[in-house]
């Protein structure tokens, strides 16, 4: 699934010719602009928590109804998790085709591992919000 994201790439060129590095508050409108193309404007929240991005996409249920499961168990059914972590890795498709990956903050866990601080969160249209 292709989509046209070549006006976000020229936006975030001409913002880089400006500054080093572009602002939080452009750079999540850029974040928001770019998933919008693919999930719908109304379907995408971009935030930000002191340099933390928290990205909320709303998705349809991949089966109708709620997934089997026992009473207080919030656990996703196969299907359902399958969705979620296709969303996920195509939000963070889009963010490195884009160039917003390398707009990112990172931090370094203690076994030196490098990590993006950046919180995706996939939520199903009928799950309260």
């Amino acid at each position: 699934m292709e989509f046209d994201l070549s006006d976000i790439n020229a936006e975030m060129i001409s913002a880089r010719l400006t500054d080093e590095r572009i602002s939080w508050s452009k750079r999540n409108r850029l974040i928001k602009k770019a998933l919008s193309k693919v999930f719908g404007y109304k379907n995408v929240r971009v935030k930000q928590e002191y340099s933390w991005v928290h990205i909320i996409i709303m998705a349809n249920r991949p089966h109708k109804g709620k997934c089997r499961s026992q009473p207080f168990d919030y656990t996703y059914c196969r299907e359902c998790s399958t969705t979620k972590d296709s969303i996920v890795s195509m939000v963070w498709h889009v963010l490195k085709e884009t160039g917003l990956y390398s707009e990112l903050t990172f931090y370094y866990t203690d076994m030196g591992e490098k990590r993006e601080e950046c919180h995706i969160d996939v939520r199903f249209i009928d799950e309260a919000v």
